[in-house]
């Protein structure tokens, strides 16, 4: 079981073993009151005491803490301190080279949607970067060779792609999603995939019933899902 401490002074407030040990187990409540007493040293205001942190709290609590405590700065050090403290003040606000214009304080919307920006490093919201970026149909990482903007002959039209949905009984044969859940979740039909992403080759043996998401996943490792499916077509 947890071993509990509680405040030396109020004998009420729960402390951490840190304050027991080394801040002379005094709470927060009874640090911020400023009470003297033995186990706290009482040199300073209740104003001080309230602006401090724990940690400051608990390390001058007792000076001999402080690893400063019995040494003096050197004269270059002091002569150091003294102009980091001038360079801080001389680099605030527009001073500083990071300073963008106030731009920290003002609200920035997109160029193209008006949808007020998280920073200011775009002009341009995710969405409308990433549409941007795409104009271009060879930036895609699934662009190959432009065949995917290739047109679909006229053999592969409505009537064969129900027949090869009726012949994989209108059922994703990837992850056997039903064309009753494709309408619900995407409000269509399912799709049909060609096998050797050949639109051109539209045999039966080359034709597969896929749901939307199957679909897309099929873009990628080409190679991969080729030789899935392809297997498939041969039990048909």
């Amino acid at each position: 079981m947890k071993k509990k401490y509680y405040c030396k002074d109020c004998h009420k407030n729960k402390i951490s073993y840190i304050t027991f040990k080394y801040g002379k187990g005094r709470c927060l409540h009874c640090c911020r009151l400023g009470v003297r007493n033995v186990n706290f040293g009482g040199n300073f205001s209740k104003k001080h005491i309230i602006n401090l942190s724990n940690s400051q709290k608990i390390r001058l609590s007792n000076p001999k803490n402080n690893p400063m405590y019995g040494k003096h700065h050197t004269e270059e050090t002091k002569q150091q301190i003294s102009i980091s403290k001038i360079l801080k003040k001389v680099h605030k606000g527009k001073n500083n080279s990071n300073y963008k214009h106030g731009k920290c304080g003002k609200k920035y919307y997109c160029e193209i949607c008006n949808k007020t920006l998280s920073g200011y490093r775009s002009n341009l919201c995710h969405s409308c970067s990433t549409k941007k970026r795409f104009l271009n149909p060879k930036n895609h990482p699934s662009y190959i060779d432009g065949r995917s903007f290739e047109d679909y002959p006229k053999e592969f039209n409505q009537f064969l792609r129900n027949r090869i949905r009726e012949r994989d009984n209108y059922t994703c044969q990837n992850c056997s999603m039903t064309e009753e859940e494709h309408l619900i979740i995407y409000g269509r039909n399912l799709e049909v995939h060609h096998i050797d992403y050949n639109r051109k080759n539209c045999k039966e043996d080359n034709l597969i019933t896929l749901c939307k998401q199957c679909n897309i996943r099929a873009n990628k490792n080409r190679d991969y899902w080729k030789e899935i499916y392809g297997r498939k077509a041969y039990s048909f």
